[in-house]
């Protein structure tokens, strides 16, 4: 894929894979939206890439409402969406505060879905566009302490193997 001058939205880009994922995409040419919770450093990967650092909590439900068409007003249309932004919260689950259970299943399952939701549409009538899902191997098969982030993911999983089937007929992949 050319990548040149296309716009790329990145979550969880202030650090890790998300960080490793803008340094590539802007070393191949996109333009990039960089979306985390940690300000400081998602403006350190904005300067090294040249990118919009655009600070945001996606565990708040507000925050992800109408996200990517606040981001493609200021930015322009979105050709790939990386949902790459995750939290992984171990324990037992008879153990693990509800406010924990209920922040991994929005920021990990239900923002995925919400961003995911939200760029398809201008995409198909633009006639193309990427959407990246982030999982985990957590996510196809059970291990104890991450019974819900693995629920988590295996969510994304899921979801995304059902999109691909539905985006048969227009070439997003």
């Amino acid at each position: 894929m050319d990548l040149d001058g296309k716009h790329v939205v990145i979550t969880g880009a202030s650090r890790g894979v998300g960080a490793a994922l803008a340094d590539e995409f802007a070393a191949k040419g996109a333009r990039v939206t960089l979306v985390a919770r940690s300000a400081e450093a998602l403006a350190q990967v904005a300067e090294r890439t040249g990118g919009v650092a655009l600070p945001a909590d996606l565990a708040d439900p507000a925050v992800v409402d109408g996200l990517i068409g606040r981001i493609e007003a200021d930015h322009g249309p979105v050709d790939v969406l990386v949902n790459n932004a995750g939290i992984d919260l171990t324990g037992a689950f008879t153990d693990m505060p509800m406010a924990d259970i209920q922040r991994m299943v929005q920021l990990n399952a239900i923002s995925v879905a919400e961003l995911t939701r939200q760029v398809l549409p201008g995409m198909i009538a633009r006639g193309g566009g990427h959407v990246v899902q982030v999982s985990s191997l957590a996510g196809t098969g059970t291990f104890p302490g991450i019974s819900v982030y693995g629920g988590t993911k295996a969510f994304v999983t899921h979801m995304t193997a059902g999109v691909r089937l539905e985006m048969k007929g227009p070439p997003i992949g």
